[in-house]
C-alpha cells in the first residue's frame, strides 16, 4: 500500500538533514496564525479492530502494529483507515487556540486473510476530522499542542468479481504534539496519539452487514508550516 505520505516522509527526511539556528525561529502559536501539516508520516502505531457477528458466527478481534515512514503493506483486513497519513490546517483564532481538520487517503490492493473472498482486492480509505486544540509553546523552539476532535472514515475493497466489503464510521481522535521549531515559520511535529470508533459497521456484498470498530494509538511524527 503506498499514500501521498510516501513522497511526504521523502521531503521529512530531507527537511531533518538541514540545519538550522535556533535563533532564527519565529514565535508559533499566535492570533492569525494559519498552519499547514502532513501528519502521522513517520513512527509506530498499533491498531485493534473488534468484528461482532451474530451466533453462530464466532467473533472477530484482530491486533497489529507497524513502524514506518509514509507506507505500509499488508493484508487488508489488517489496515485500518486510522493508518493512513493526512494533510491537516488549523487556523489560530486567538493567542494559543485553534480549530482545523485534516484529510487522509490511502489507495490499497492485496488480499485478506479472514477468508470471506479468495481473489486479490483493490480498494481504498478515507478519514476526515474537525478538531480544536490549544498552542503552548515553553520557548521559541519547543512547545505542547493537544487537539482532539470528531472524524469520519471508510474503507472499501472488492475484487474481480465484484465481491467485497465497504466500511465506515466514526469516532474520537486525541493526540498530544509537540512543536519542534528549528527554522522560520516550520518545524516538526511529535507526540502520541489515540483514535477510538464510537460507531461502525462493515457490510459484506455478497453477506450480511456486521458491527466493526477501531482503535488505535501510537507515536508518531509529522512537518508543519505557518504563515
Amino acid at each position: 500500500m503506498r499514500t501521498i505520505g510516501t513522497i511526504l516522509g521523502i521531503a521529512t527526511a530531507l527537511a531533518l538533514t538541514s540545519v538550522a539556528s535556533p535563533g532564527a525561529a519565529q514565535e508559533f502559536g499566535k492570533a492569525g496564525d494559519a498552519v499547514f501539516s502532513a501528519e502521522r508520516l513517520f513512527g509506530f502505531q498499533s491498531t485493534n479492530m473488534e468484528i461482532d457477528r451474530e451466533a453462530p458466527a464466532p467473533d472477530t478481534d484482530n491486533d497489529w502494529t507497524y513502524f514506518g515512514i509514509g507506507w505500509r503493506g499488508t493484508y487488508i483486513s489488517d489496515f485500518s483507515p486510522y493508518d493512513v497519513p493526512r494533510f491537516g490546517f488549523d487556523y489560530l483564532v486567538i493567542d494559543g487556540l485553534s480549530v482545523g481538520g485534516n484529510i487522509g487517503y490511502a489507495s490499497l490492493n492485496g488480499n485478506t486473510d479472514y477468508g470471506l473472498f479468495d481473489n486479490d482486492l483493490e480498494g481504498g480509505a478515507f478519514l476526515l476530522t474537525a478538531r480544536a486544540g490549544y498552542v503552548y509553546m515553553f520557548s521559541k523552539v519547543i512547545g505542547i499542542w493537544p487537539r482532539g476532535g470528531l472524524n469520519v472514515h471508510t474503507l472499501s475493497a472488492e475484487n474481480d468479481d465484484g465481491d467485497g466489503f465497504s466500511d465506515s464510521g466514526w469516532g474520537l481522535n486525541l493526540e498530544c504534539m509537540f512543536p519542534i521549531v528549528p527554522g522560520e515559520h516550520w518545524g516538526f511535529l511529535v507526540g502520541p496519539t489515540f483514535d477510538i470508533d464510537i460507531n461502525g459497521s462493515r457490510d459484506n456484498d455478497p453477506g450480511e452487514e456486521w458491527d466493526l470498530t477501531y482503535r488505535t494509538f501510537g507515536l508518531q511524527a509529522g512537518v508543519f508550516g505557518w504563515l
